[in-house]
């Protein structure tokens, strides 16, 4: 019985067509002997069983590989895994147990690449929600920073702007609105003609074409809102895409006025003397030289009186250093009162002085200036109730045509004052002194009577 059922299949299949054949043979001619009694009928029935008999093994042996070939195919094309005990039980021809041996395998097969692909989906499931929650994150963080950015560029104190190649506008913050009472959301898109104005931006554009080539451009102009000029600092920046390709441009623009004028007014208090608000040592170095450069140009004469208080240390130690304060900012103004608006007057140190005169028409106008100051300063000053008179001794250098320099200008002119101080007070002397008999040092005695009326003209 167990070689029965490792019978191939195809011979199962010719087995059983053979054995139905055989059995519904016999049965017709058993029903046709007993309902006829023809012995010519039975005998031909018996040949044509007999026929049918001898047609039907062949027919069964071909039907069985007929039908058994698409199985067999299966089987080779499964191939032959062994099955576990127990699979087989019951199979009774060989193919069948080849197909259940191979499709069990394929089956396990299957179960290990479905455990396989459930690992690796539970995988990438995972990787995918990590990714998911960190470029949430990423995004979160991002908004935050976009965030931050748009308050500071929002409410810093300057002009940003963003131009395209085009010369229009595409983004402004609100400064824009601040400066110029333009709304930013208005701007956009904008050419940046209509937003300027033809003149400005006539002005505006080589810069921005050389920002729009790649360049870095910083400049400052002057902005006029209304009755205030506005002193402005632009800085363009170039945008490049991923290409290094210049698509358009950043406008950074801070106004300046501020610091100008803070800039201004130090350069102003680094040039004036804080006690008098005249000139100090600082600007008569700058200036003088000024003057000598314009002299030779045109030719005119120039003249420096160097200027001491008569008895300022007296002042000091009688009265202390707050009436000797007051004596020098009365003297300052004094000698503002005896020159042109367009002399240069200084304090140099402590009590000494310095003046300026240019273009002047005749050699002894310098000597006219020295009389009227001598005369101002003969007048008693009311200082702390008390009245003083401080008085004035005066060298003079002269610089025809603007010949010599500040430094020669000033020695002469201290040399003068020298003589003058060794030969009493209230008097001027000229300088360059002759060789071999010096200049005669003038006092406020050798005066006209006219002194009043020249103390009080102007030059």
């Amino acid at each position: 019985m167990t070689r029965l059922r490792r019978l191939p299949l195809a011979a199962w299949l010719a087995l059983n067509a053979l054995v139905t054949v055989v059995l519904t043979v016999a049965a017709i001619t058993l029903v046709i002997e007993h309902s006829t009694d023809d012995a010519g009928l039975l005998l031909r029935m018996r040949w044509t069983a007999g026929l049918v008999l001898a047609a039907a093994l062949p027919l069964s042996i071909g039907f069985g590989h007929l039908f058994a070939r698409p199985l067999r195919r299966i089987v080779r094309a499964l191939g032959e895994e062994m099955p576990p005990p127990g699979v087989t039980d019951g199979v009774h021809y060989r193919e069948a147990g080849q197909l259940a041996r191979a499709v069990h395998g394929l089956l396990d097969q299957l179960r290990g690449h479905r455990q396989a692909l459930d690992a690796v989906t539970a995988s990438l499931e995972q990787r995918v929600a990590l990714r998911t929650r960190e470029l949430s994150e990423a995004n979160a963080r991002l908004g935050d920073t976009q965030k931050r950015l748009t308050e500071i560029t929002e409410n810093v104190p300057a002009l940003i702007t963003y131009v395209d190649r085009d010369y229009r506008n595409q983004y402004a913050n609100a400064t824009l609105k601040a400066w110029t009472g333009i709304d930013p959301a208005q701007a956009v898109g904008k050419p940046l003609i209509e937003l300027m104005g033809a003149a400005k931006f006539a002005l505006r554009k080589p810069a921005m074409d050389r920002a729009l080539a790649g360049e870095r451009v910083r400049f400052t102009e002057e902005w006029r809102t209304g009755d205030e000029l506005r002193h402005i600092d632009v800085v363009y920046v170039p945008h490049r895409d991923a290409s290094g390709e210049v698509i358009g441009m950043y406008g950074l623009s801070t106004d300046m006025t501020a610091i100008h004028r803070a800039e201004a007014m130090l350069q102003r208090l680094a040039r004036r003397d804080a006690l008098t608000d005249l000139h100090n040592r600082l600007a008569l170095g700058e200036m003088l030289p000024e003057a000598l450069a314009r002299a030779r140009a045109s030719l005119a004469d120039v003249a420096l009186l160097f200027i001491d208080v008569d008895r300022f240390k007296r002042v000091n130690d009688t009265l202390g250093h707050a009436a000797g304060d007051e004596v020098l900012r009365q003297f300052a103004q004094r000698l503002l009162g005896c020159v042109r608006t367009t002399d240069t007057v200084a304090r140099l140190a402590g009590d000494e002085f310095v003046i300026v005169l240019e273009n002047l028409p005749h050699a002894d106008d310098a000597e006219v200036v020295a009389r009227k100051i001598v005369a101002a300063m003969a007048e008693p000053m009311l200082v702390q109730g008390h009245e003083l008179t401080a008085g004035a001794s005066i060298g003079i250098a002269h610089a025809p045509a603007g010949k010599g320099t500040p430094e020669e200008l000033l020695a002469q002119a201290d040399r003068a004052l020298y003589e003058v101080k060794r030969n009493g007070r209230g008097l001027w002397r000229m300088a360059p002194l002759p060789a071999s008999a010096p200049a005669p040092a003038i006092g406020i005695e050798h005066l006209s009577d006219d002194i009043a009326g020249l103390a009080a003209a102007a030059i």
